[in-house]
C-alpha cells in the first residue's frame, strides 16, 4: 500500500508575484468564459492598457461592438475611438468610416497615424442610409472595423448591427451622444468620454465604463493624447501632482 502525502502551503508563504499572476490568470479565464471561452486571438488591444481594462474581456472582442459616448460634441470620444481603431483593425482589412456629420477629413486621419490606403469614408445623406451602410459593412468579412457616427437608432437597429458584427467577426465602434444612455445597449461596453483640463498642449480625457457586458478590471481612467505621435497613454494622479507642483 502506498500513502500519498499532500502538503498544503499557507497562502501567506506564497510569493507575492506568484499570487498576483494567479489572480490575473483567473481574471482572464473568467472574462473569457463570460464570452463563451473566447481565445486570446479573438481579443485585440486598443493600444492602451488603461482603455483595455475598461472592457469586459481586457480588449476589443472580434464580433462585438463598443459604444463611445460623448458628453458633449467636442468630448473627444470620436478621436479616442479612431486612435483605438488603428490598433484594432487588422492590417490586411479595410477600415470603414461612416461620417454622418461630415466632420472627418483624410488629413485628420493621417495625423492620427491611420493608413489612408485602407480607409473608406462614407457620408450618408440620411440616418436610414447610415444604418444600412453600417449594417452592410459590419456584415462584410473584408472590413475589419466600422467607425460610425450613429446619433439616433432604435433597439431594433442596434440589435441588427450587433448580429451583423457577430456574423462576420468584425468590430463596430459606434459614436453616440449622451442621450443614448437613456436606452438599452446591445454593445459589449459603453465608454463615456469627457474632456478634462490639461496643463500641456496634449488633450486629456476621462473615460468611464458606464456599461460592461461582463466584468471589467476598472471603471474609469484618465488618458492623454500625444499630439505629435497620435497615441494615448494613461495619466496617473502622481504625474498630475508633479506637473501641478512644477506649474506652481
Amino acid at each position: 500500500m502506498y500513502t500519498l502525502r499532500v502538503e498544503v502551503l499557507p497562502m501567506m508563504e506564497m510569493h507575492r508575484d506568484a499570487k498576483q499572476e494567479t489572480i490575473a490568470h483567473l481574471q482572464r479565464q473568467i472574462r473569457q468564459s463570460e464570452y463563451g471561452g473566447r481565445r486570446a486571438a479573438d481579443i485585440t488591444s486598443t493600444g492602451s492598457t488603461a482603455l483595455d481594462e475598461l472592457l469586459p474581456c481586457g480588449g476589443v472582442r472580434r464580433g462585438g461592438m463598443i459604444e463611445w459616448i460623448g458628453c458633449t460634441p467636442a468630448s473627444g470620444a470620436g478621436t479616442l475611438a479612431l486612435i483605438a481603431a488603428r490598433h484594432v483593425c487588422a492590417s490586411n482589412q479595410t477600415f470603414l468610416v461612416i461620417d454622418s456629420r461630415r466632420q472627418i477629413s483624410p488629413a485628420a486621419l493621417a495625423n492620427l497615424g491611420l493608413d489612408l490606403a485602407k480607409i473608406l469614408i462614407v457620408r450618408p445623406q440620411t440616418k436610414q442610409e447610415a444604418w444600412w451602410a453600417c449594417e452592410e459593412a459590419l456584415r462584410c468579412k473584408a472590413i475589419g472595423l466600422v467607425w460610425a457616427d450613429i446619433e439616433q437608432a432604435s433597439a431594433t437597429v442596434l440589435r441588427r448591427l450587433q448580429l451583423a458584427a457577430e456574423e462576420s467577426c468584425g468590430v463596430g465602434f459606434l459614436l453616440r451622444p449622451a442621450a443614448a444612455l437613456r436606452h438599452s445597449a446591445w454593445a459589449d461596453a459603453r465608454l463615456l468620454v469627457r474632456s478634462v483640463p490639461s496643463c500641456s498642449a496634449s488633450p486629456r480625457y476621462q473615460v468611464e465604463s458606464v456599461y460592461s457586458h461582463g466584468r471589467a478590471l476598472r471603471n474609469n481612467v484618465v488618458v492623454q493624447i500625444d499630439r505629435f505621435a497620435g497615441t494615448t497613454h494613461e495619466f496617473t494622479s502622481s504625474r498630475q501632482a508633479s506637473l501641478m507642483s512644477l506649474v506652481s
